[in-house]
């Protein structure tokens, strides 16, 4: 898996979105509110979990293969999906839920859908995924933003080198992709009513703002130049924000 790195948009306008999971209806509006428009050179960038919990898996995967200006990073239900098909032993659970009927991990965790595929479009949806990078970096007019899936790891305070590491550390992947440490943190500080440490506050060097997915919350949040943007499963709808909105710090788009 790679980094890519995308040149500044010349023509329109950039939007950012999290953890669609297979549901086109609230995707589609999520794109009317904003009057996304790929015409006009609009490009849209997912900080990950195309898949699962919703019903149109193919449909949002196949968008994500055949509009060119729709681009995503790898999200720990992609990983999961991943690991079923390889056949990961530590992917295999058998009567979790007291049935008796051996299941997966990403079966658990809304990926029956994969299973019912046919062995082919298994192998397609596979190597697309597959081939998604675990970060990207966008360039804009305000800034550098970074996509990572759930959080650059405490202790990592640079984005060069997080991006380097996440390449080559197995520890680092997976925080990276599951890790919820940072805002952990942030809630138990906003629970009892005070400011966060500066060990989460503490800017992330390299890069301007990073976005990311996986947590649920209920509106779009800020730690340090970190955001955190996953607020589909808790208001309902999908948060999609302009490169201008995130750069002038208004959480809407």
């Amino acid at each position: 898996m790679k980094h890519l790195v995308i040149e500044q948009n010349t023509h329109g306008r950039d939007f950012f979105i999290s953890d669609i999971h297979g549901q086109k209806a609230k995707f589609e509006r999520a794109l009317a509110k904003v009057e996304f428009s790929p015409e006009q050179g609009d490009r849209l960038f997912c900080v990950g979990d195309l898949i699962d919990r919703g019903t149109n898996n193919l449909q949002i995967l196949g968008n994500q293969k055949h509009w060119a200006y729709f681009y995503s990073i790898i999200g720990n239900h992609e990983l999961m999906l991943i690991d079923e098909f390889e056949e990961r032993p530590l992917n295999q659970s058998f009567g979790i839920y007291g049935s008796g009927q051996p299941t997966t991990t990403h079966g658990m965790n809304g990926g029956k859908w994969f299973a019912k595929l046919r062995q082919s479009t298994r192998e397609r949806v596979y190597q697309q995924i597959k081939n998604l990078p675990i970060t990207i970096e966008v360039k804009t007019v305000w800034g550098t933003t970074g996509l990572v899936h759930a959080e650059v790891p405490l202790g990592h305070t640079s984005w060069p080198s997080f991006v380097e590491a996440v390449q080559t550390s197995t520890r680092v992947f997976e925080q990276a992709l599951w890790g919820r440490e940072i805002i952990r943190i942030a809630h138990e500080y906003d629970a009892r009513g005070l400011d966060y440490p500066d060990t989460i506050t503490q800017p992330i060097d390299g890069v301007d703002v990073v976005v990311h997915g996986h947590t649920l919350i209920k509106t779009p949040k800020r730690i340090g130049n970190r955001l955190y943007i996953d607020t589909g499963l808790e208001t309902g709808e999908l948060t999609i924000l302009s490169a201008e909105a995130i750069f002038n710090h208004r959480l809407y788009a």
